[in-house]
């Protein structure tokens, strides 16, 4: 496990993520879908740093460090607290005990705004332990 750096990003966004589902088609031609979780898995987490003027290297690089730390063995990544920084707390606390966060397969995305500073993108996926998704 390694903690973010810690940057509060300029956008943060998401989506639903995914659950377990058995589809049962009919011969009628009808389906019917079985949810086999009570939470969603793989719950994206983007998070966008630098706004206009973009963040400096300096950064960029403990971010980039922590994608190369993280990414290929699968380790959880420690969510620090300027990741959520104003995020309002009741959205906060939808984020489900238990959650781990890891970096997806995507490499962050960094693009030159001036010299020494740039834009970063990437990637997280919230997942549970096997014991939370049966």
């Amino acid at each position: 496990m390694t903690t973010f750096p810690p940057i509060t990003p300029t956008v943060r966004s998401g989506g639903t993520g995914e659950y377990a589902v058995k589809t049962f088609p009919q011969m009628a031609g009808n389906v019917t879908k079985r949810i086999y979780a009570r939470y969603a898995n793989k719950i994206p987490l983007i998070l966008e740093f630098g706004g206009e003027g973009g963040i400096p290297d300096e950064q960029v690089a403990l971010i980039y460090q922590a994608w190369l730390d993280c990414s290929a063995d699968r380790i959880s990544v420690t969510i620090s607290s300027p990741l959520l920084a104003g995020m309002d707390p009741a959205l906060q606390a939808r984020i489900p005990s238990g959650m781990q966060f890891f970096f997806s397969d995507e490499e962050p995305s960094i693009v030159d705004t001036v010299p020494g500073r740039k834009l970063v993108r990437l990637r997280l996926e919230g997942r549970f332990a096997a014991r939370h998704v049966a």
